[in-house]
């Protein structure tokens, strides 16, 4: 007996599968847009940040100048009333300026050893600019300005963090006027 032996080939047909997909949509985004949107709110802030802070100085400025402008009002208020905190005339009242503050005094004149002097030191980034006297004296009873400048009173505050500056200006009767 003879053995055969037959080879048979073995043959694979390949063909293509297809592969179903479901709709799979996929989210997130590209690294485009998202350069896109981190500069958009970065600019946003720098400007909102901008902003804040120059309301910030307006804000200082505006409240140096109201303060100012309520003790000049005070002063003017005691020379009319006629206080005499405890001395026998009346007395005048008036503010004595400096480029970084102003004194409250009692007095035909500022004297700088009186112990009444009352001192007010104006923030550090606001000056007093320009003003025409050094000091303004209400006269007891009318309030009207003694020894009234030929140019008036004009007193500019300055910030010094900003272009920004107020301008106080008082006319002969002690009338308070804020540019």
């Amino acid at each position: 007996m003879q053995l055969l032996l037959q080879f048979t080939t073995l043959s694979v047909k390949l063909r293509p599968v297809k592969m179903k997909r479901k709709n799979v949509q996929q989210a997130g985004f590209t690294i485009v847009e998202l350069i896109i949107i981190i500069s958009f709110f970065t600019v946003l802030f720098s400007l909102i940040s901008f902003n804040i802070l120059r309301a910030q100085r307006t804000t200082s400025l505006t409240s140096v100048v109201n303060l100012l402008v309520a003790d000049i009002k005070q002063q003017q208020l005691r020379a009319m009333v006629g206080d005499t905190a405890g001395e026998d005339n009346i007395p005048s009242y008036g503010i004595h300026f400096l480029t970084d503050r102003y004194i409250l005094f009692r007095g035909d004149s500022y004297d700088p050893a009186s112990s009444s002097n009352f001192e007010v030191e104006l923030p550090p980034d606001v000056v007093f600019g320009s003003y025409v006297s050094n000091s303004v004296i209400f006269s007891p009873l009318s309030g009207e300005i003694v020894s009234y400048p030929v140019g008036g009173v004009e007193i500019v505050l300055d910030n010094l963090n900003g272009a920004e500056e107020e301008v106080v200006e008082i006319n002969k009767y002690g009338v308070i006027e804020q540019n």
